[in-house]
């Protein structure tokens, strides 16, 4: 309707990096997992609006890894040389049971692969 991209559509984008990434490489299910990741934060910062038919790119990025959270950074960029970011955003996830509802430490499998995307 304003002809760029909605900023819900970004929320959109955020969640779906993330999620494709602990299912493709963290070996996540989501459905079936003993844990489930609650989005207690989040957030995203807009810098230069995006608009059909642009290509765009996304970079993700752990910031934190606590005993059952992390932070995670998603980078939105218009294309693939684009050295600025159109927007970032990010969240927390606090990793729960999925019968109590009590957070639930990461295991070592996980946060090996979380700390791949970090430093």
């Amino acid at each position: 309707m304003y002809g760029h991209i909605n900023n819900v559509v970004y929320g959109e984008w955020i969640d779906t990096i993330v999620n494709n990434y602990l299912i493709e490489k963290c070996s996540f299910n989501p459905l079936k997992s003993p844990s489930i990741g609650f989005v207690v934060s989040s957030y995203c910062y807009y810098y230069s609006p995006l608009s059909y038919p642009s290509i765009v790119d996304v970079g993700l990025f752990v910031s934190r890894i606590g005993n059952s959270s992390v932070d995670y950074k998603i980078g939105i960029f218009e294309n693939k040389e684009s050295l600025k970011a159109s927007s970032v955003g990010g969240f927390t996830h606090v990793f729960v049971d999925r019968i109590t509802n009590r957070p639930k430490a990461l295991d070592d499998f996980f946060k090996t692969k979380l700390i791949e995307i970090s430093n």
